[in-house]
């Protein structure tokens, strides 16, 4: 008899469950999350989970068992809350952080769910911070592009006048950026689309000296130029 019933208690462990769902519930009784479970029992599919009242609070992606895709969270009045990128089981790639009324607050780049850059905006959109969160090594710059710079009027700096910029390095977070010039005074402006404010003494070549800092824990040292005419 009691070979008989481990042969059927063998049989319904094999006995896939593709198309059950796994399902929480809150102490009230309501429904709390619902994922779906492949034929081993993992989670796989698209999870639910709710808010007490029933409306829903967030959509989960899972591949054999782990979470794998985009991951939205919602506030309870339906708007979108945040929404990451998931490579089994762990943040990866982009991370958008919404307001109530659907403004963004915050983006950040993940991988391995940690921070590797990061920005945070108004409730304007104007950028007011802007970091990087660790680099596990020094960064290589021998292979780093030539750094470009933008000028919000004309393509030519203007001498005694206060002259709105931004400079670009490709692959390169600006906070890690310290600017000095020797022919010229550089400030800031307070704006996120041009953040300098470059005013030079005189008309010809004007050169602008970048230090980069190549570590989170480092202090600003490797050094790129970059040339201008100046009016």
């Amino acid at each position: 008899m009691d070979r008989i019933w481990l042969i059927f208690l063998a049989i319904l462990i094999c006995i896939p469950v593709s198309g059950q769902n796994f399902e929480t519930y809150y102490e009230s009784g309501a429904l709390q999350s619902r994922t779906p479970l492949n034929e081993w029992g993992e989670f796989e599919g698209m999870g639910e989970e709710y808010y007490e009242d029933g409306t829903l609070a967030a959509r989960v992606p899972y591949f054999a068992g782990k979470v794998n895709g985009i991951v939205e969270e919602y506030y309870p009045l339906g708007h979108i809350k945040l929404r990451h990128s998931f490579t089994d089981g762990r943040k990866n790639g982009k991370m958008f952080l919404f307001r109530p009324d659907g403004t963004l607050s915050m983006m950040a780049w993940m991988e391995a769910d940690s921070v590797v850059f990061s920005q945070q905006y108004n409730t304007r959109g104007k950028l007011v911070d802007e970091r990087v969160g660790y680099f596990d090594q020094p960064i290589d710059t021998s292979e780093m592009g030539k750094p470009v710079m933008w000028l919000a009027e004309g393509t030519t700096l203007k001498a005694g006048e206060g002259n709105l910029a931004q400079v670009f390095i490709k692959g390169f977070p600006s906070s890690f950026i310290d600017y000095a010039c020797s022919d010229c005074i550089i400030e800031s402006s307070g704006r996120a689309d041009f953040p300098l404010l470059i005013t030079p003494h005189q008309p010809g070549q004007l050169t602008i000296y970048l230090r980069l800092k190549l570590h989170s824990r480092a202090q600003a040292g490797d050094l790129k130029l970059i040339t201008f005419e100046v009016e």
